[in-house]
């Protein structure tokens, strides 16, 4: 907001011609504001430490250092079960599948836990769910549509390797 106080006296017009300028200058000019957000330094590194992990299980993957891998034991089943779970649940859009160290065996196990997940889906719809295929009950609200993107990703990544 700009006030400008002029005066309509002949000996202020020049002055009143220069305030009136300056105002029109100054509602030329255009801000947004932002909030300032303090972030705890100690979760800012604690989750960059997690991006970085991922990025290099990445990376090792993509070189073909992972490998396939030695074949997951029932305690990593379990472990990874929980994770897609998680995943599945969480309403946020932005929210990743962390698998790393990312080997072949972990992506397929993980697939298996999705179309387990998909198929138990479809059964429960069977017994009476609806008409609408529900993947998991508190999937209501996510990007479903980001989620099959996603599985198409990996399973491209898949036949790649």
């Amino acid at each position: 907001i700009m006030i400008a106080n002029i005066s309509a006296e002949e000996q202020h017009t020049s002055e009143t011609i220069g305030t009136c300028r300056f105002a029109q200058r100054v509602a030329a000019i255009k801000n947004e504001a932002i909030i300032n957000e303090d972030m705890d330094p100690r979760l800012q590194i604690s989750r960059l430490k997690d991006e970085l992990k991922r990025q290099k299980g990445e990376i090792e993957f993509l070189k073909g250092e992972a490998g396939e891998g030695q074949p997951l034991t029932e305690a990593e089943r379990a472990d990874l079960f929980e994770k897609v779970k998680a995943y599945v649940a969480d309403r946020d859009p932005a929210a990743e599948l962390n698998l790393a160290p990312l080997t072949l065996n972990k992506i397929k196990d993980a697939f298996a836990v999705f179309k387990n997940l998909v198929l138990e889906a479809r059964q429960n719809q069977g017994e009476g769910g609806g008409g609408k295929l529900q993947i998991a009950p508190n999937l209501a609200g996510t990007d479903a549509e980001g989620l099959l993107r996603q599985i198409e990703t990996l399973k491209q990544t898949l036949q790649e390797k």
